[in-house]
């Protein structure tokens, strides 16, 4: 049974007396059109349990009755970095704090999820590799795979990355896994968590290399026209335990929309109304021989504008996105509860 707060504040029930209420306020008027949802999220999110709040209360990165004035958009970047991209917690140290027994109520039981519905996660070259350049072994690697030594970092363009991407898709599924296995070895322990979808939900929508589709299923907002995806179709058992994702481990993407109460797993907003929203969990990054065993052997591209509307009319768009998924939510589970919970939150 889904873990239901006894006596929540800032999640799921408004309590304008909550040290984080300033914060919030002033990261829901900020300019940026993800700020005012990602606000909301917080308010919002009932899997968040009291003790996994006061978790994140004693983290020394959000707000407290000692420095109520800290900027709650910094603070969920911080908490991101220190307690979520670390190592699994071994010899007393601590683990991702997805993982610990605050939030063990969202651990998914093994025997919910069957062994024969692959998962599929997705990553951004354009995203990782300026994490992973600066090392001589990668910059050696490419060189083998590709043929050309990649530039610096900071010198990296977008056509940089679609000389590698084209590069490795012309050598094939051996030098993809590869380069998966790369990525694997200098993301490292650090790497974040994993946010992954069911493979029958999505595989209708990775049948060529254009993968919007996949992405817009999946509410990938964060991500550009253009970008270049890897991808990862693996058993759930590989993936060791799969949790529900919470507005914890979101980051500050904006396009996140917390899953409704009774639902087993996440669900995702997706960035068109006609694309189904799909389901999705959280887990561990896998690693070594697993990830490149695991890696699809292709790229995929984002070839179409992920958000079709102007970027001066995003904020009007996402908050009507918001708007529609709620109705959709309301309509396909029928429940009370999730009915009382969106109106508790203004959405219609």
């Amino acid at each position: 049974m889904e873990h239901i707060n006894k006596h929540p504040y800032i999640f799921d029930r408004r309590r304008h007396s909550h040290p984080w209420e300033s914060s919030l306020r002033r990261l829901q008027s900020d300019h940026h059109p993800e700020n005012t949802a990602l606000a909301q999220n917080w308010r919002m999110d009932h899997r968040v349990s009291e003790p996994r709040e006061d978790e994140l209360s004693i983290s020394d990165v959000f707000p407290s009755p000692r420095n109520p004035t800290t900027d709650f958009s910094r603070a969920i970047r911080d908490y991101f970095q220190t307690r979520l991209c670390i190592p699994a917690g071994t010899d007393g140290s601590p683990a991702p704090a997805y993982t610990v027994e605050t939030n063990r109520h969202n651990r998914i039981a093994r025997e919910q999820i069957s062994p024969n519905q692959p998962l599929v996660h997705m990553v951004s070259l354009n995203a990782v590799l300026p994490r992973i350049l600066r090392d001589f072994d990668t910059q050696d690697a490419l060189h083998r795979l590709t043929g050309e030594y990649p530039p610096e970092p900071e010198d990296l363009t977008i056509a940089h990355v679609e000389t590698i991407a084209g590069t490795l898709q012309a050598r094939g599924e051996d030098a993809i896994r590869e380069f998966a296995g790369l990525l694997s070895d200098q993301l490292g322990p650090t790497e974040p968590h994993w946010w992954a979808a069911f493979a029958f939900e999505l595989d209708d929508y990775l049948l060529d290399d254009d993968w919007t589709k996949a992405a817009r299923a999946l509410g990938l907002g964060h991500l550009r026209q253009g970008q270049w995806l890897i991808g990862w179709r693996y058993s759930p058992e590989l993936a060791g335990p799969l949790y529900r994702p919470t507005v914890a481990e979101v980051g500050l993407n904006g396009h996140h929309f917390p899953s409704p109460p009774g639902e087993n797993l996440g669900v995702t907003m997706p960035l068109e109304a006609t694309l189904p929203a799909v389901k999705e969990v959280v887990h561990a990054p896998l690693k070594g021989d697993i990830s490149v065993e695991a890696c699809m052997g292709r790229l995929g591209r984002i070839a179409q504008p992920l958000i079709t509307t102007h970027t001066t009319r995003q904020t009007e768009w996402l908050a009507l996105r918001r708007e529609k998924h709620a109705t959709h939510l309301r309509e396909h589970y029928e429940q009370q509860a999730v009915g009382n919970w969106l109106t508790r939150h203004g959405l219609k």
